[in-house]
Order: C-alpha cells, then structure tokens, then sequence
C-alpha cells in the first residue's frame, strides 16, 4: 500500500511488457519463478525502491529494481539472479520511461500530508517544490 500511486504503472514496447509488483503475493511469484531473492530479502518493503516485472510474449523475465531516490536502475535479474537475453531491451524500456515514475512520486509528494519526517525527506530528495505545497496548506502538523 505504501507505493499504490505506483500500481496499474505499465511500460510496453514490441513484445516487452513490465509492470509493477504491486502484492506480497506477486512477490512471492516473482521470487519462486526467478529462484531470486526478491521475496525472500522482502524486498517489498524497501521504501525507496520500486520492483517492477518484466514479460516477454507473456512469460516472466526479469525482475527489475529502480532507486526512487535517484531515478535509476538497481539491479535486473531473471531465472538464478541472471540477466536473460532480454536484459538490455528490458532496461532501455524502464530507461525510457523513468519520467512517468518521477511524475508519480510528484503527484504523491504534492497530495500527500505527511506525518511522518521520512515522507518529507523522500519528497525533499526528489527535488519536489514543497513550497508551493505548502502555499497550498496541504500538510497537516
């Protein structure tokens, strides 16, 4: 729940599709189809990562992880932590789209009303113009 303005957030391209794993349940999958440690390490609770899946014609490849401090690409990995054929094109798609993440980390940090100093220090690191939501009184204290 913690990254639902990311949720539905998919990136298609030929025969390329990734989407974000958006459920413990996905990342269980995710970690039992890759034999990774996706699960296992909980990644889903980093809070500054985002995990994304990749697909070609349908079938799992890759799991991808993206700093939302910085905009970048972690790590892409598929079957035994291994990068597929695939991995170049997978990176180049999720490259190409970093803007719609960033977009969404915006609209979060302008909507949000933290009461919590990490959500405000998340949203300072991505270089957010918090004074005008604070013009807005849209944060709460």
């Amino acid at each position: 729940k913690a990254k639902k303005q990311f949720f539905g957030l998919v990136f298609t391209e030929k025969n390329i599709s990734v989407n974000v794993i958006e459920t413990i349940k996905e990342f269980l999958e995710e970690g039992c189809i890759h034999n990774h440690c996706v699960f296992t390490n909980e990644y889903y609770k980093k809070q500054n990562s985002l995990i994304l899946s990749a697909k070609v014609n349908g079938v799992h490849a890759e799991t991808i992880q993206v700093s939302l401090e910085n905009l970048e690409i972690l790590q892409s990995r598929g079957k035994g932590n291994k990068a597929t054929k695939y991995n170049k094109e997978i990176i180049k798609l999720v490259n190409k789209n970093l803007p719609q993440i960033r977009a969404r980390i915006k609209i979060a940090c302008y909507q949000k009303k933290p009461g919590l100093s990490t959500w405000l220090s998340f949203c300072l690191t991505q270089k957010v113009k918090l004074f005008f939501v604070l013009l807005n009184n849209t944060f709460e204290y």
